[in-house]
């Protein structure tokens, strides 16, 4: 790709998965996990897949380019938050293809996918970026996302 062509913008489009798209994206999913440092469990396919099959759970979004598939996004509903006053999401995933970074895509999907989940009633999407990813923290805070200080601590139960 030459620089000329990695700097113009991309002309994309969010649409959400279905079950039949699972498969599709799963190759997406998988890298994602392999690049962020926490591979992909069988368990978190399994996931991934109802994710697209039940709306319920939330959404997930292939991320098109023409006829070529640049990425993925998925948002996992939460419960009713007493903090924040109704249900909160995840924004779990957002993977775009390495050669389609840098162009300002992810803020403009970041600001679609803020939409989306407010037209499914979240009144707060929270999100986990990698200590060493300052380029991703950057971006997320000048999208409003803020750093509350407090620490996501997980246990796993399965």
């Amino acid at each position: 790709m030459t620089d000329d062509l990695k700097a113009a913008p991309i002309d994309y489009r969010l649409v959400v998965a279905e079950a039949s798209d699972a498969a599709r994206l799963l190759p997406l999913v998988i890298t994602f996990h392999d690049e962020d440092g926490h591979p992909l469990s069988a368990i978190g396919a399994d996931a991934f897949e109802r994710l697209c099959t039940d709306p319920a759970l939330g959404f997930a979004v292939a991320i098109e380019s023409g006829e070529t598939l640049i990425g993925y996004a998925a948002v996992c509903f939460g419960m009713t938050s007493i903090e924040y006053g109704g249900r909160d999401a995840f924004l779990d995933d957002l993977y775009i293809i390495p050669a389609y970074r840098g162009r300002g895509s992810g803020r403009r999907i970041i600001d679609e996918l803020v939409g989306m989940a407010r037209s499914h009633g979240v009144k707060a999407l929270h999100m986990e970026v990698q200590g060493a990813n300052q380029r991703a923290y950057d971006l997320y805070t000048t999208l409003g996302f803020k750093d509350r200080g407090s620490r996501l601590m997980t246990k796993r139960l399965v």
